[in-house]
């Protein structure tokens, strides 16, 4: 009936997982949702940063890096385990690679 829209579903994915990983570094920072905006001096709200841990909502890359800068970690602590994570890929359409034999052909100079 209707067209897959495959970059959609991605973008629900990623941001579901991306809204995971805040809320991780978050807990495990002590902080609530209020601490992080009062420590943002209200830039990051506590609704909206909570629909951002649901993944209802799209975080743009300047707002992540400054959420990090709050957060006190890197930026790629943030969205590492989102983007490797077990299929991570598969929904946007890209085949999974083993890459495990990668450092072996390099060991021994095919690539």
């Amino acid at each position: 009936m209707g067209e897959r829209v495959w970059w959609l579903e991605g973008d629900v994915e990623y941001n579901q997982r991306v809204g995971e990983r805040l809320r991780q570094i978050r807990l495990q920072r002590g902080m609530s949702l209020q601490d992080v905006q009062r420590a943002t001096d209200g830039e990051f709200k506590a609704a909206v940063l909570g629909a951002y841990e649901r993944g209802e909502r799209s975080l743009s890359l300047p707002r992540l890096r400054r959420l990090a800068a709050c957060y006190d970690v890197p930026i790629n602590q943030l969205l590492y385990t989102a983007l490797l994570a077990p299929g991570a890929l598969a929904w946007a359409g890209y085949p999974a690679l083993d890459l495990s034999y990668l450092s072996l052909i390099a060991f021994i100079g095919v690539i």
